[in-house]
């Protein structure tokens, strides 16, 4: 069983990475329970101390957290590591100072990782699409992950990735970032994959509208926005009408409810088809409600103010009368008020249900 005394830990230091820094002298001393910081989080704290049976405890660690301990005799060495951090420690000596109880040591290789240098080779590099490809990692310095950009859009974080390049024409440029606890390190190679003409994919459809929602009599324009070059088009807007093969069709809608929209591309390879739900929504008309901002709502002359329509029930039509003689149809106008005064301004919105009219009196104060 170890005496438990006073420890005083004196550490010669030897070999050390240039990556760890230390105190002007190289001999430490430590009292039971401090620690000797060795960089980068790392440390190593003297446990107990038997001067009799000259033996020591060693706990290593890092960031607070246990990596590994041992009790070794004088001229005994121990090696532990994290995977990042090679510790290799030799008990020299043991003995009683003139107060505390001492062990001295020689740490001989505490080593961190060093940065990967990315390296990275595939097979084939060219051929005809759609051409599968093997990647495979040469870094050194054992990275830990590995980030690959294969140039055409597409990822990966594998470390031996296949990839298939499907478009033909084209000479990509890949890239490997190596990394591990020490760094990262990127290779780049030009122009690497050269994939001549075959046989082009099927589309992937997909499409915008705009808007998609509002109240009937409801206008919208639908944007193809599928890829691999589709040739033919089918839309069903979901309101009973008829189909179109329109690239960017524009339809109106005249019913009310929620309209499920379907929407098939299609080319020499294949055809693709995209559902949105319940992606128009059609509602009834209501008469409107006029309101209305504006900013700023005083200052000197030139006054430049913005309007903004605020009014509910989907209006069609807009009337705006800014009080100093002007008028504007505008949705959201900017009027210039070169006159000084407290000038009220009048907003008279319409649709198909009616009309309302929002009066804001003094509203704007030129100066």
């Amino acid at each position: 069983m170890l005496r438990i005394t006073s420890i005083c830990l004196t550490i010669l230091l030897l070999g050390l990475s240039a990556s760890i820094t230390h105190a002007e002298s190289n001999l430490h001393t430590l009292r039971t329970g401090e620690k000797l910081d060795l960089g980068q989080g790392y440390d190593i704290e003297a446990k107990q101390v038997d001067v009799d049976g000259q033996k020591v405890w060693l706990e290593f660690s890092k960031n607070g957290e246990y990596i590994d301990d041992d009790i070794l005799s004088s001229g005994q060495t121990w090696t532990s590591n994290d995977g990042d951090f090679s510790l290799k420690v030799r008990v020299t000596q043991i003995f009683q100072g003139a107060v505390d109880s001492i062990v001295q040591v020689s740490i001989i290789s505490p080593s961190l990782s060093e940065t990967p240098v990315a390296y990275f080779s595939a097979s084939p590099t060219s051929g005809k699409a759609p051409l599968g490809v093997s990647f495979t990692d040469k870094s050194t310095n054992s990275p830990t992950s590995w980030k690959w950009n294969f140039g055409d859009g597409t990822t990966s974080t594998a470390r031996n990735p296949t990839h298939t390049y499907t478009r033909a024409g084209n000479a990509y440029t890949v890239t490997l970032t190596a990394t591990n606890s020490a760094g990262s390190n990127t290779a780049t190679k030009t122009n690497y994959i050269i994939v001549t003409g075959g046989p082009s994919p099927k589309p992937v459809a997909a499409f915008t509208a705009s808007p998609t929602s509002g109240s009937i009599p409801l206008k919208v324009q639908f944007t193809d926005q599928s890829t691999n070059n589709p040739t033919s088009w089918k839309w069903d807007f979901g309101d009973g009408s008829a189909t179109s093969t329109t690239h960017n069709p524009l339809h109106t809608y005249i019913k009310a409810g929620s309209h499920k929209v379907i929407f098939t591309a299609t080319n020499a390879a294949g055809s693709s088809t995209v559902t949105k739900t319940a992606y128009i929504k059609v509602t009834t008309p209501v008469k409107p409600v006029a309101a209305f901002t504006a900013s700023p709502t005083s200052g000197t002359k030139p006054l430049k103010v913005q309007f903004t329509d605020k009014s509910t029930g989907s209006p069609t039509s807009w009337k705006w009368t800014f009080g100093d003689g002007t008028t504007s149809t505008t949705h959201n106008p900017l009027h210039t008020y070169i006159k000084k005064g407290k000038l009220t301004v009048t907003l008279t919105v319409k649709n198909a249900k009616g009309s309302s009219t929002k009066t804001m009196t003094s509203y704007i104060t030129v100066k």
